[in-house]
């Protein structure tokens, strides 16, 4: 028995990204519009696919009970996840801006998104990266503002923590944390890691914390016991896919492995937690031999 307080592994994620970018944008289209008017929080998931930024949005089910918010979902054809809607927004709708500050980050080798969304018609976006990047960033972030005075910056520095962050979202949208585990014959280990976004669906790309180079010579070094790469892993790409193809929003995917268990955390929307378990459930079935096992489920607090 435990509790996300004592259980959870995203300290652990303070020592690999120590420092943390807070951003925004002017919002565009009818869902900042909405969000403005009605003051909703409409989380965005932002996947790239073959290096095109593909972006979801996501309304309760709660706030249907206003018909006009109603009306424009039925108007876009938006899809039912579970007790959300989500609809994805064309790459041609998107400002370019927003696009090339979503795809500049997420190519610097430890940057993390870890959550985008709407709030009063605004976009903001929040990213977790290791020092051994600040320079990078940095640039960026100037070279932003250089091409449009739109990006506005409400944060560059050490990271304020992550349970800081998750604490302050779960104040806006119901939040759950999903920890399991499954069974791994590989030996590279122990290591602890963060998943990124990527924009290749057959590989994982993540930031590593080990003392080692956890024995994969594809991985980078960023500082000390620091690493990042991508690498094949049939199991989590297929929990990842699947996730995507049922539009399930993550905001962190942390990674724990000591001998042949490999421990995930997933802290995502509550409303989008029960869609997560149906997918774990099928996925054991379909192969008993993975092993995969919860160790908890808890409401953020």
């Amino acid at each position: 028995m435990g509790d996300f307080d004592h259980d959870s592994m995203i300290d652990l994620s303070d020592m690999i990204l120590d420092c943390e970018m807070e951003g925004g944008a002017d919002g565009f289209g009818k869902a900042s519009e909405l969000s403005s008017r009605f003051n909703l929080f409409i989380p965005l998931s932002v996947k790239f696919i073959d290096g095109k930024a593909e972006i979801h949005y996501y309304i309760g089910e709660k706030d249907l009970a206003n018909r006009e918010i109603r009306l424009f979902l039925d108007s876009v054809k938006a899809q039912k996840t579970y007790e959300s809607w989500s609809q994805r927004v064309d790459e041609s709708e998107v400002p370019p801006l927003w696009k090339d500050i979503i795809r500049d980050f997420t190519r610097v080798k430890s940057a993390v998104l870890l959550v985008a969304y709407i709030d009063g018609g605004d976009i903001r976006f929040r990213f977790r990266f290791h020092h051994s990047d600040y320079d990078n960033v940095s640039d960026l972030i100037m070279e932003s503002r250089r091409k449009s005075q739109n990006l506005r910056v409400y944060y560059l520095g050490k990271s304020r923590g992550t349970r800081n962050i998750i604490t302050e979202i779960s104040k806006k949208i119901q939040l759950t944390s999903i920890r399991f585990y499954s069974r791994e014959s590989r030996s590279d280990g122990p290591w602890t890691r963060i998943i990124k976004p990527t924009s290749h669906d057959d590989e994982l790309d993540a930031v590593y914390l080990a003392d080692h180079s956890a024995n994969n010579k594809s991985l980078e070094v960023l500082g000390d016991n620091i690493y990042e790469g991508m690498s094949h892993e049939d199991l989590y790409e297929h929990i990842t896919n699947t996730a995507n193809e049922l539009n399930i929003i993550r905001l962190i995917r942390i990674q724990r492995l000591e001998g042949d268990r490999l421990e995930t955390e997933v802290i995502l929307p509550t409303i989008h937690s029960f869609a997560y378990l149906g997918m774990l459930s099928n996925i054991k079935s379909g192969d008993p031999k993975l092993g995969i096992k919860l160790i908890g489920v808890y409401t953020v607090p």
